[in-house]
C-alpha cells in the first residue's frame, strides 16, 4: 500500500512538471512576442508562480523516488539517473535559465536610457532561453522513457542525452520559420 501511494505521489509530481513546462512554453513563447517593457514585466511575473510548480514537482519526483530506489528498486540505472538528472535540469532551470530571466527583469525594470527597449527585446528573442527549455524537456522526457521501460545504467545516460540533444535540434529546427520570415520581410 504504501508503495501504491509513494508511486502516486510520484506521477503527479511527473504531471505537474509536464504542466509547468506547458506554462512555462507559453511564457516564452509571449515574453518573444512582447512588444514593450509593461508586457515583458508581466510575463516575466508568471515565472514566478512558475517556480513554485517546479519546486513541487521536484519534491513530489525526488523524494517518492528515492523512497522506491531504496525500498524497491534499489541500484537500477533508471533510477541512478532519473535522480541525476531531476537534480541537473533543476539547477540548469535556475541558474542558466532563470539568470538569463533576471537580466531580463532588471532591464525591463529599467528605463529607456538605462537599457533601450530593442536591447531589452533582442534579449527577450534570441535563442538561448528557448534552446535551454526545450532541451531540458527533451532530457525530461528522456527521463520518462527511462523509468518506462526501467532501462540499465548505459542505456540510461544515452537516453538521457538524445533527449536533450533532441530538444536542442527541435529548437534549431524550430527557428526556421523565424528566419524565413526576416528573409522574406
Amino acid at each position: 500500500m504504501l508503495y501504491t501511494i509513494t508511486l502516486y505521489l510520484h506521477i503527479v509530481g511527473a504531471l505537474i512538471l509536464f504542466c509547468a513546462v506547458g506554462i512555462e512554453w507559453m511564457i516564452l513563447t509571449n515574453l518573444r512576442k512582447s512588444s514593450s517593457r509593461e508586457n515583458i514585466l508581466s510575463w516575466l511575473n508568471h515565472f514566478l508562480i512558475l517556480k513554485n510548480f517546479f519546486m513541487i514537482a521536484f519534491f513530489l519526483l525526488l523524494i517518492p523516488g528515492i523512497y522506491m530506489m531504496v525500498n524497491i528498486w534499489h541500484s537500477a540505472g533508471f533510477v541512478e539517473i532519473g535522480i541525476i538528472g531531476l537534480v541537473a535540469l533543476s539547477i540548469s532551470g535556475r541558474f542558466l535559465s532563470g539568470g538569463r530571466i533576471m537580466v531580463i527583469r532588471s532591464g525591463a525594470a529599467q528605463t529607456e536610457s538605462e537599457s533601450p527597449l530593442h536591447d531589452l527585446l533582442n534579449k527577450t528573442r534570441d535563442s538561448y532561453l528557448w534552446d535551454t527549455f526545450l532541451i531540458r524537456t527533451g532530457a525530461a522526457l528522456g527521463i520518462v522513457l527511462m523509468m518506462t521501460f526501467k532501462t540499465d545504467l548505459v542505456d540510461s545516460i544515452i537516453i538521457f542525452v538524445i533527449g536533450g540533444a533532441l530538444g536542442f535540434l527541435i529548437g534549431k529546427i524550430s527557428k526556421a520559420p523565424e528566419v524565413l520570415q526576416k528573409a522574406e520581410a
